[in-house]
Parts: structure tokens; sequence; C-alpha cells
């Protein structure tokens, strides 16, 4: 399994307010609706890979940070301009936090790491919020 598949796993087995834990590829189809298929709803995307200088000669050991999104969509019907979801988010995304800050997806990886939050949208009682995950791996080579 992938990080983004073990952090999937997380989510569902810790974070019993959410109704819909998905992947990227179900992400991009929720995008273009207007409100999530189910709420509250998340949805783990893979931001971006960086990696660090060579550590060693002769070979490549070079670390690998991954950074993991979280995408937290939370509708309320009567909340046409989001104020009130914006509070019950803050709960869903609370025990979200709880769940992966310092939990490690695979024996490979770091145990993952806050890096920010930031409000996508908020529009049509939805809101749409990202937290932004980093772990650490290896990439070697010989």
């Amino acid at each position: 399994m992938t990080v983004f598949d073990e952090v999937i796993v997380r989510l569902r087995q810790e974070v019993s307010s959410l109704r819909l834990v998905a992947g990227a590829a179900d992400f991009a189809a929720a995008m273009d609706t207007p409100s999530p298929p189910q709420s509250p709803s998340a949805w783990v995307v893979p931001l971006a890979d960086s990696a660090g200088a060579n550590a060693l000669v002769g070979v490549v050991s070079q670390a690998l940070t991954s950074r993991v999104g979280v995408v937290t969509a939370l509708r309320k019907v009567t909340d046409a301009r989001g104020e009130h979801a914006l509070i019950d988010l803050a709960d869903v995304v609370g025990a979200e936090r709880v769940a992966l800050l310092g939990w490690a997806p695979d024996a490979d990886h770091d145990p993952l790491e806050f890096a920010r939050g930031q409000l996508i949208s908020l529009k049509g009682g939805t809101v749409w919020w990202q937290d932004e995950w980093a772990t650490e791996s290896e990439l070697r080579a010989t």
C-alpha cells in the first residue's frame, strides 16, 4: 500500500464523523459538483515530493519528503454563507489531526508532521479545507 492508501485507512478507522474518505481520483470528481457527495467527507491527495542532497559517496542516498493533502468538505444546507459550517469543520479537522499527527504510515516513513492548513472554498453552504502533512523516507541507489 502507498502512504496515501495508509492515510485513507487511518482516517476511516479513527475519524468516525467522516461519512466518506477517498483518494485523489474521487476528489477530482467531487470538485466538479456543487457540494460533496456526503458530508463531512475527506480526500487524501498527493501534493509534492522533494529530495535532499545526496548524503553518501559512491552510492545515492537522499531524504525524500512527501507532502500529503487531506481535503475536507462539510456542507450545511441551512447555512448558505458557510459560517456555521466552519464551526463544525473545526471539529472534524481537529479529529483528523489527532488521528494523523505523529502517526507513521509504515516502517519506511517517519511519523506525519503537520505542515499547514488552508481554506480552499467557502460557498453555497459548503466549506472546503486542506491540511498538508509531511513525512520523510529515504531514496537509495547503489
